[in-house]
């Protein structure tokens, strides 16, 4: 699962790290979900799908959140991880 938010979003930041936390409490492998902020935008939903994802090594602003979320489940999907 991706949990994506923008800096200023207007989803109570709270909510998403609820979530977080009922996960890693459940037990659910962390590498099955990750959190992302998405800097300096107010942006909710399908708004920030073009959005830049700034956590690449060298910096990029090319990977874009569809490109992430698409991508992330293309391989779990492939590979035969469809649940926890």
């Amino acid at each position: 699962m991706y949990f994506i938010h923008s800096e200023n979003d207007s989803q109570p930041p709270h909510q998403q790290w609820d979530m977080f936390n009922a996960l890693y409490q459940a037990g659910a492998p962390t590498n099955m979900y990750q959190m992302w902020t998405i800097p300096d935008s107010d942006a909710h939903a399908f708004a920030y799908w073009d959005s830049p994802i700034y956590d690449t090594y060298p910096l990029s602003t090319s990977w874009l959140v569809k490109n992430r979320v698409i991508g992330y489940f293309q391989y779990f999907l492939q590979h035969g991880h469809t649940h926890f």
